[in-house]
């Protein structure tokens, strides 16, 4: 699921500058350094606006995510696996895409280029997400839930993958093209406008969108695709204002070869600093608690609160008070 989480660089300060874990196998990358340029607030607030399309593809899937499962008949007890898509994926993803991002040499910088491709890749999974029922219709079993909840499995995976591709590079962009002195500010501005979008969703989310937008199906397919727009138009400024230099990695002797990309990526995890891992401890249990709430909240009160049924009948009583329900808790 989301998290605010780095890519996997584990970044730390060194004498006003920023330097790579792998310092003491001989990679030394230097990040920004003291006396740099400060960039402006409006370059700032572009280069973090990839945050905004993040959270609200996370926030998107949250709300919706547990109804549409369940409306397709799946049961509470396997949702709870199907969301293992976040976590699991993040975990791989962006220390993976962060290691290669580190190494990258191409002429558009290091980060950029993996925002790209994840923006693309979450777009595609918003929109198969939205629409279960085309593999379905695909192999000729319109009515076929299982079919259709394999696909809505796969779309979440996929949805997350292109998330998580975003994110990682995306914090790692912000303190690449922020001097030392603004590293605060660049945090601030990727919470705020995080926290911003994630408002956005939610009360995007409760609003009877099908009346403002009736060429879409039901609020669902609205949101998700909303949420389509949002991840590419957030993503241009970013491209645009994250102009960064080509990386040129540094030289190396036969003495000190440079590492493995498998021996840079286990630093990742062995290298963390005591203070680190009491962080993750930390987020480990927060996010433990704060997941069956994300994930059950709009289900809780279409259920619960409201007396609906997921699984009845499209126009029939419960299944209208279900919605009202889901709608009424992507305010929580």
């Amino acid at each position: 699921g989301y998290s605010d989480g780095d890519d996997g660089l584990a970044l730390k300060v060194s004498q006003g500058h920023y330097h790579s874990v792998n310092d003491d196998i001989g990679e030394q990358v230097k990040l920004v350094g003291e006396g740099e340029k400060k960039i402006s607030l409006f370059r700032l607030f572009c280069v973090c606006m990839w945050t905004m399309g993040v959270t609200f593809g996370f926030n998107a899937e949250f709300v919706l995510g547990t109804p549409m499962f369940v409306s397709l008949g799946m049961s509470h007890l396997l949702t709870s696996f199907a969301w293992l898509a976040g976590p699991l994926s993040g975990l791989f993803v962006q220390p993976i895409v962060g290691a290669i991002s580190d190494r990258y040499q191409g002429r558009w910088g290091r980060r950029r280029v993996f925002i790209i491709v994840g923006a693309l890749i979450a777009s595609v999974g918003l929109i198969c997400f939205a629409n279960p029922q085309w593999i379905a219709e695909l192999v000729g079993q319109d009515d076929n839930n299982t079919i259709m909840i394999g696909f809505a499995l796969v779309s979440l995976w996929v949805l997350n993958i292109g998330l998580n591709m975003m994110q990682g590079p995306g914090w790692a962009l912000v303190l690449d093209i922020c001097p030392v002195s603004q590293q605060k500010a660049g945090n601030s501005m990727v919470s705020t406008l995080s926290a911003l979008s994630g408002i956005l969703t939610n009360l995007l989310g409760f609003v009877n969108l099908v009346e403002f937008l009736p060429f879409f199906e039901d609020n669902a397919h609205a949101l998700l695709y909303i949420g389509v727009i949002v991840v590419l138009l957030t993503l241009i400024p970013t491209v645009l204002a994250g102009n960064e230099k080509r990386y040129v990695p540094p030289p190396t002797s036969d003495s000190a070869p440079a590492p493995g990309f498998f021996k840079e990526l286990k630093s990742f995890f062995t290298d963390m600093t005591p203070a680190v891992i009491r962080l993750v401890i930390v987020m480990f249990f927060a996010f433990g608690c704060f997941s069956p709430f994300q994930f059950y909240f709009t289900d809780y009160f279409g259920e619960e609160v409201y007396d609906g049924n997921a699984t009845a009948p499209e126009y029939a009583t419960s299944y209208e008070d279900y919605q009202t329900g889901v709608r009424m808790g992507s305010l929580g």
